[in-house]
């Protein structure tokens, strides 16, 4: 194959060979890829312009704030798995889960492997039970249902895992 050559011919683009083109489409493709340079070369020079700093910061936690989250995470959980255990560990309660043939010492610690949003449920409502008992807003037996409650969830929620 030999290279192709041009020549015009009335203000016509020939190609030897082939069909002729008009000299204005050439033109217009020629600026068409001109443009299509000269806006590369701007959204290359905005994208350098702009501090890398700048968009970075935007979405990066800084290792502290990730840190005093988790301590405060942490925190939580242990607080609720503390309320959970005192509760369990109420005179009444020990009482009552040993009346339903439970191991208090089971539900004790099968309270450790709940998720922080079940622990956070269940010291809600355990902290709940205890203040209307200490006000006088629920017997012993309302009490009694409660504790035997709770248990039997936490020992559901264990085994079903």
């Amino acid at each position: 194959m030999y290279p192709a050559r041009f020549h015009t011919v009335g203000g016509i683009l020939v190609l030897s060979g082939q069909k002729p083109i008009a000299l204005e489409i050439v033109k217009m493709l020629s600026l068409v890829r001109q443009s299509v340079r000269v806006m590369t070369a701007f959204v290359l020079a905005m994208v350098f312009a702009i501090p890398q700093s700048l968009v970075a910061q935007a979405h990066v936690v800084s290792p502290a704030d990730l840190q005093n989250a988790m301590v405060a995470a942490t925190e939580t959980r242990e607080r609720n798995v503390e309320t959970i255990r005192q509760f369990l560990s109420m005179p009444v309660a020990e009482k009552a889960l040993k009346s339903a043939h439970m191991d208090p010492a089971q539900v004790k610690q099968a309270v450790s492997s709940l998720s922080d949003q079940e622990l956070s449920q269940l010291a809600s409502r355990a902290q709940k039970a205890q203040a209307d008992f200490a006000a006088g807003n629920l017997d012993e037996r309302d009490l009694l249902i409660i504790l035997i409650a709770v248990a039997v969830l936490i020992l559901v929620i264990v085994a079903v895992r």
